[in-house]
């Protein structure tokens, strides 16, 4: 009988924040931001609606509630769900851990 080889020990996962690259994430995560933010802004100019998946319905929310149309509230409803998916989210722990693409 063979006795089975110990696993290589893994590194140590440094958090995001402690990364030697960190500054050049912050500063693509800047550059997608500030792109997507023009790009909404433009939308809403030319289009009348934004284009953003998450910021479109609180946009919208805004204003349907200013010229009171009934769909505000269908739409205050999926800001909500967004709101209450992100607790979850948080609160889940290890279970819901959206750092561990950065991390490992």
């Amino acid at each position: 009988m063979s006795v089975p080889k110990p696993l290589p020990a893994t590194p140590a996962k440094v958090p995001l924040d402690k990364r030697a690259d960190f500054g050049k994430i912050l500063g693509v995560s800047f550059l997608y931001t500030a792109i997507a933010g023009m790009l909404n802004g433009v939308a809403v100019y030319e289009l009348a609606t934004p284009v953003g998946y998450t910021s479109g319905p609180c946009v919208n929310a805004g204003r349907f509630l200013a010229t009171g149309d009934a769909v505000a509230k269908k739409i205050i409803g999926i800001c909500t769900l967004f709101y209450a998916g992100g607790i979850m989210a948080g609160l889940g722990g290890q279970a819901c851990d959206g750092d561990h693409i950065f991390e490992g």
